[in-house]
């Protein structure tokens, strides 16, 4: 999922693709990570976001990179997990 967070990733697909069941995946998956299929995908998206935004990339671009609909996904998903904006994370001193 690391290096496929761009992709529209479904448990389902995730499941067949490794010949387990969808239950199976998503209790093994939250005991070994304590983070559902969904909650992981989110989080690594934002990793990659603040990559690309630390570089000086601009919201437009980094939410296309990241599998986002838009720059308002991105900041929807941003303020759900972070609770505050991308430009509001960016400015912290340990950002």
């Amino acid at each position: 999922m690391e290096k496929h967070h761009a992709e529209n990733i479904h448990a389902e697909e995730l499941a067949r693709a490794l010949h387990i069941g969808r239950t199976t995946l998503m209790t093994s998956f939250k005991t070994h990570t304590g983070r559902t299929v969904g909650e992981y995908l989110t989080l690594c998206r934002l990793r990659h976001a603040v990559q690309l935004l630390e570089m000086g990339k601009t919201l437009e671009y980094a939410a296309d990179q990241c599998g986002y609909a838009d720059a308002g996904g991105l900041i929807r998903a941003f303020r759900r997990c972070y609770g505050m904006t991308p430009k509001e994370y960016m400015k912290k001193p340990d950002a």
